[in-house]
């Protein structure tokens, strides 16, 4: 069947998986809220779900700092903002893993440091990466929606640079772009909301937030993530056909 040939290749993916494991630990976190009762047992199912996206994460260094590479020092930007935010956005990114191996390697006491203090390290760095990455999308989608009005208002007066196709096709491409960073926002601001609750206690809403709140929060940036990925693996299928 091809629907089950389609989960089967995204189950084969890193992205794929990782998502997929992200989704359903966030689901069982929101359960075991809703059913207290079950709490214990739904938690320890969820621990394990979370360590091993842990584990998975231990050869995640490379392709991130690789993407960065890539990125360098945002020349493909137009705007200098956004090339300083994506700058300090890929710092974040690239300490954020070596971080996270030293506490997962502390906790494992292979080496002698407190992974306390290195997990809560990682959650500021995740945070501070997410902050920059909503600042990031909020300009972008304000700037396509500029770009937009002034097509649309050419296409109004007839003041066309080129054929009306071209333009409709102009148009669908930013609307389309427009909806995938509208999702990504979402995705950062439901993960900044969880970040910001595992934080230490004191700095805005951190530890405040219910189980129901958090699973519900990381259920809904896990399942923009996964359309994501989804969509993207079915985009290259259809280029490559």
């Amino acid at each position: 069947m091809p629907l089950l040939d389609d989960i089967s290749q995204f189950l084969c993916t890193w992205q794929g998986r990782d998502k997929t494991i992200r989704t359903c630990s966030f689901g069982l976190g929101f359960i075991s809220g809703v059913f207290p009762t079950q709490q214990q047992k739904l938690g320890a199912i969820q621990g394990q779900l979370s360590s091993c996206r842990v584990v998975l994460r231990l050869f995640g260094d490379l392709p991130v700092w690789l993407h960065c590479v890539d990125y360098g020092l945002g020349a493909k930007e137009k705007h200098p903002l956004m090339k300083v935010l994506g700058v300090i956005n890929n710092v974040f990114d690239l300490l954020y893993f070596p971080i996270e191996h030293i506490a997962w390697l502390g906790d494992l006491r292979v080496v002698d440091v407190n992974s306390s203090k290195w997990w809560r390290l990682g959650i500021i760095t995740w945070g501070l990466s997410l902050w920059t990455g909503i600042v990031r999308s909020l300009l972008m989608i304000y700037s396509m929606r500029l770009v937009r009005a002034k097509l649309i208002k050419q296409k109004k007066y007839g003041a066309l640079d080129g054929s009306e196709e071209n333009m409709n096709r102009h148009l669908a491409e930013l609307i389309h772009k427009e909806r995938i960073e509208v999702l990504l926002l979402v995705q950062r601001i439901s993960d900044l909301l969880n970040a910001i609750h595992w934080m230490p206690e004191g700095f805005l809403w951190a530890q405040k937030l219910s189980k129901t709140w958090s699973g519900l929060f990381g259920l809904i940036s896990s399942s923009v993530m996964v359309y994501s990925a989804w969509i993207n693996q079915q985009a290259a299928k259809t280029k490559s056909t």
